[in-house]
């Protein structure tokens, strides 16, 4: 699983990581949700302008399934059963 690399964002960023954690933690879905959504935008804009940096694609791959995660358990994410030929 990925670890969120602190100290190559802003303390605001590194922050918001902490807390996405603790609402998912809580139970408190929808607002991880949110605070995921607004985590993944911020990563997915950086990735984007540094697209040779390790870090930024570990950080942003972090936030991928911190935002999946939250998803999955309001119920967002569903098996897709396959096509029938």
């Amino acid at each position: 699983m990925a670890q969120y690399i602190d100290g190559i964002a802003t303390d605001d960023i590194d922050s918001l990581h902490v807390d996405v954690r603790e609402e998912f933690l809580a139970t408190h879905y929808k607002e991880s949700l949110e605070l995921s959504t607004e985590f993944l935008a911020y990563w997915e804009s950086i990735k984007n302008e540094h697209p040779d940096r390790k870090e930024i694609w570990n950080n942003y791959f972090y936030a991928v399934i911190e935002n999946f995660k939250s998803k999955r358990r309001l119920g967002m994410i569903t098996k897709i059963p396959p096509e029938v030929s």
